[in-house]
């Protein structure tokens, strides 16, 4: 709890306009790295500041958000940007037990099968664009860059990214490779959440 609340701290001293909303992405180099626990506890860490905050599952490929909160898979981002559904019908309100403040989350839905088509498309850009508009803060949970590169397809939409890296699992060099491919696409990164310590 300590560690998120400190992360948060870091990332209000990131950006220097308060007053907008903020598109953050979090990956990582490897699947099982943790990227998707640290979204869900960010997320929940930033809404105790009574900000409004979106937690979005962007991993179309192995959602895990609603594994790990009481919500529903579908309809979900997928379901969207298929244009099976309405934005209205993805929003969920999450809460943890016990807490009266709540972050909402939009599900990953039924798995793609062109899930980087989706998030590279202008219907993405564009859904984001509108959501800004009514939070804070939104989390994005993308999956891996050293395996695929939907993160980098949505990256001109992202204000700046988190790597999370599992000790002892990340080697240097995928890494190295995953800071190379978003320096590419200059997509700024945030920092690094070093996981499992």
């Amino acid at each position: 709890s300590e560690a998120y609340k400190l992360l948060r701290t870091k990332l209000q001293f990131s950006f220097a306009d308060e007053g907008e909303c903020r598109i953050i992405g979090v990956s990582s180099a490897l699947t099982g790295e943790g990227k998707s626990l640290s979204a869900v506890n960010l997320a929940h860490s930033l809404s105790q500041l009574n900000k409004k905050v979106l937690l979005i599952d962007a991993d179309m490929r192995r959602p895990t958000v609603f594994t790990k909160l009481p919500v529903q898979k579908m309809p979900g981002l997928s379901n969207f940007l298929a244009g099976q559904n309405d934005l209205n019908s993805l929003i969920q309100p999450c809460g943890l037990p016990g807490e009266e403040r709540a972050f909402a989350v939009i599900s990953s839905g039924r798995i793609p099968p062109n899930p980087m088509e989706l998030l590279s498309s202008p219907r993405m850009a564009k859904f984001l664009e509108v959501l800004r508009q009514h939070y804070d803060y939104i989390i994005v949970d993308l999956p891996p860059v050293g395996e695929v590169g939907d993160a980098l397809a949505v990256a001109k939409s992202i204000d700046g990214f988190l790597l999370v890296v599992r000790q002892n699992y990340c080697n240097r060099l995928a890494l190295k490779d995953v800071v190379r491919q978003f320096d590419f696409v200059d997509s700024r990164i945030l920092g690094i959440v070093y996981n499992c310590t």
